[in-house]
């Protein structure tokens, strides 16, 4: 228990170093699944709904750059890795993408911890970039 509660220590202060290194940047992701970030570490979330598998459509992308405009955000977290091409025309305006699994279930591989390790690790670097 000791251990298992000092790993979720530090990736609850590895998150709050986020928010941080965020400051009055908004965050959008592809899913209406990560407000507990809004919730728990104060962040701007702005959800989308973009599957990764499939290439958003032309009024998707009107809106993503009419959120732009409004908001200052350059990271979008996928659930998992989106298309090559969706990351590219994201990247081209200025968003990196970070994958950041929700681990709802086992992961196929590790465990839930060493997972979300890895995912606040990307999200981390991303926002400090």
């Amino acid at each position: 228990f000791n251990q298992l509660k000092s790993e979720l220590d530090d990736l609850h202060n590895e998150m709050k170093e986020v928010s941080t290194a965020l400051g009055d940047n908004s965050i959008i992701t592809s899913h209406p699944l990560y407000q507990y970030m809004q919730e728990g570490y104060g962040l701007d979330v702005i959800s989308m709904h973009w599957e990764p598998r499939e290439m958003p459509g032309e009024d998707e992308w009107k809106e993503i750059r009419h959120l732009l405009g409004h908001h200052n955000a350059k990271v979008m977290i996928y659930e998992a890795e989106p298309l090559p091409e969706i990351k590219t025309k994201l990247e081209q305006i200025g968003i990196k993408v970070v994958v950041f699994e929700l681990h709802g279930n086992r992961p196929e591989n590790g465990d839930f911890v060493e997972e979300m390790k890895k995912s606040v690790g990307e999200l981390k670097k991303a926002v400090s970039t």
